[in-house]
């Protein structure tokens, strides 16, 4: 008899099994239930920064491009260091609870998991609080226009709140949840001793730095384009922002997918279960696909209004309007890009998509669109269809490396990992 202590499918090498399509179509059925709450949780969170922009679209474009301006940096500086962090809690919690459903592990690793992680971000804070304050001169020296910058730095300096009081509210809400609500097994309170266990600090902090590898070399890149755009001019910043923001909404559904197959991949390892775990890793590979035609086909649906929802400028309209075409393009790059960055999560291989992403952006994709955009007269077109091309390129190289994984070594080295 079953019990909750049984690895998902016991510790088979994944040769002795073949994986069907009926095996595919059951596994991506069973990662609905864990994709959903994940999408709606980030659309609820993307709405703050819509409404921004759809507000201040309305002001002008000069309002909306300072907007812009502020978030690229407040990315940059921080939020993507502090996402990149969180990377360690998917891998270290999900393969916590593989090796408790296993037998082999205690279920209260999971709460401390998350309280070592939470302790590192708020120290991250700190310094990222001073280069916000200071982001006008930086700004600057980034050769921006001045009036920009100084609206932008008045945003920017509003959103320090939202690292210290409003992040406390949100964790405290959710231990509390944990701790008397539901998950009073996994979080038993918050303790020092544990959190403060060097050893573990430092294992969380590797596969933090690596989870910010991964995420900051793509996040930053598509903020340095926004510095591009801002360059050659306020129009072509702002249709970069409308651009960008429709495609973080078409993000949603498969964020949420990604972080199901983080799941599903971290249980499987940390139970010991190889073949799980690689039919987790194809089943989302798989929906990867349906999800392009699906938002692809929305973009093109939508092309000739898109602009219109953000914007009465019909010089920023019509950049939108050329852009979206290799926007639904992009589609199937960002999406398997997404799907492919939760199942490395899953496994602890956040290095393999950090070591793309910045081959990928920063060796080909930023410089070869950088010389499209200014000297071959590209701009936001040139430099989006450079970045596209080698993004498709990238992606295919991951599909490829997932594919040839070794799914029982990845497996040890989750136990090996769990047991430091």
């Amino acid at each position: 008899m079953s019990t909750e202590q049984t690895p998902l499918l016991g510790r088979r090498r994944t040769e002795s099994l073949a994986i069907d399509k009926a095996s595919l179509v059951k596994e991506a059925s069973q990662m609905f239930p864990l994709a959903w709450p994940v999408s709606v949780g980030y659309l609820l969170q993307m709405s703050l920064n819509t409404a921004a922009v759809l507000a201040l679209g309305r002001l002008g474009t000069n309002a909306l491009a300072s907007m812009a301006l502020a978030t690229l940096y407040a990315n940059v500086t921080g939020y993507s260091l502090i996402v990149g962090m969180g990377a360690a809690i998917d891998t270290l919690c999900s393969q916590a609870f593989g090796e408790h459903l296993a037998g082999t592990g205690e279920k209260r690793e999971l709460g401390r998991h998350l309280s070592r992680t939470i302790f590192i971000m708020y120290i991250m804070c700190i310094p990222i609080s001073i280069l916000w304050w200071f982001t006008e001169p930086l700004l600057l020296l980034a050769n921006q226009d001045p009036q920009i910058a100084a609206l932008s730095a008045k945003y920017t300096r509003l959103l320090i709140p939202s690292l210290f009081p409003f992040q406390c509210l949100i964790a405290g809400m959710l231990l509390a949840y944990a701790r008397f609500v539901e998950g009073g097994d996994a979080f038993g309170g918050w303790e020092w001793k544990q959190v403060l266990n060097v050893r573990k600090l430092w294992n969380v902090t590797q596969l933090g730095v690596s989870g910010i590898l991964m995420t900051c070399s793509e996040w930053w890149a598509w903020e340095i384009v926004a510095l591009m755009a801002g360059i050659l001019g306020p129009e072509y910043l702002a249709a970069q922002t409308i651009v960008l923001t429709s495609c973080q909404w078409a993000y949603t559904m498969p964020m949420g997918f990604s972080i199901a197959c983080t799941t599903r991949i971290g249980n499987a390892l940390g139970a010991g279960s190889p073949y799980q775990a690689k039919l987790s890793a194809f089943a989302g590979v798989y929906l990867g696909v349906a999800l392009t035609v699906m938002n692809s086909s929305l973009f093109l649906l939508g092309r000739n209004g898109l602009g219109y929802l953000f914007s009465d400028d019909e010089k920023v309209i019509e950049i939108v309007k050329q852009m979206v075409p290799l926007v639904a393009a992009f589609q199937f790059a960002d999406i398997q890009g997404c799907i492919c960055a939760g199942i490395l999560r899953g496994a602890g291989r956040q290095e393999i998509g950090a070591y793309l992403n910045i081959f990928g952006y920063y060796v080909f994709g930023i410089p070869i669109g950088t010389y499209v955009c200014f000297n071959l007269g590209g701009k936001l077109l040139g430099l989006w269809t450079s970045l596209t091309v080698i993004l498709f390129i990238v992606c295919f190289v991951l599909i490829y490396m997932i594919w040839r994984m070794d799914w029982d070594k990845e497996a040890d080295n989750a136990t090996s990992d769990l047991d430091d």
